[in-house]
């Protein structure tokens, strides 16, 4: 059931809601025209539902065109490109190598070829999880949970 699957993520939210933006239809090389989701997308609930927060969920509008200007300024905290299933290994090292190169969520930057992070449907749990996946995975690396035994600096 849908409902009982964005209820149990929503349940695991952060603490901290870090600021997500989903991009797509974004060619190769061209960093600077591609498409990102508003207040209206079916991705913005699901970016909330997972514990996050939408870029661009100011914007009441299911999509729109940022300027490169606009998303430096808001400083994503995540970035998740969603594409076509097919990608090979060298495109999606590319991709990533576009967004660090501006400096832009440095080790959170992430190249999704799955079909339900770009049409809703029955898939909607499963794009849900996938997102708290990657949201949980920011958390986590942000305030890491102390291995028994250790000192929280990773020493004795």
């Amino acid at each position: 059931d849908i409902r009982r699957t964005f209820d149990e993520i929503n349940a695991s939210r952060p603490a901290v809601a870090p600021k997500v933006m989903i991009v797509h239809d974004r060619g190769a090389g061209l960093i600077g025209a591609f498409y990102s989701v508003g207040s209206r997308a079916f991705q913005h609930d699901l970016i909330q539902i997972a514990g996050g927060k939408n870029l661009f969920g100011d914007v009441d509008k299911e999509t729109i065109q940022p300027t490169l200007e606009e998303v430096i300024s808001r400083k994503p905290d995540i970035i998740i490109e969603t594409l076509p299933p097919g990608l090979s290994a060298a495109e999606v090292i590319q991709r990533r190598k576009d967004w660090e190169g501006l400096g832009l969520a440095k080790g959170h930057i992430y190249i999704e070829a799955e079909s339900h992070l770009l049409v809703p449907g029955p898939r909607l749990a499963q794009a849900a999880k996938r997102i708290s996946e990657i949201i949980r995975g920011v958390e986590q690396a942000r305030f890491p949970t102390p291995q028994s035994g250790t000192h929280p600096s990773g020493r004795f």
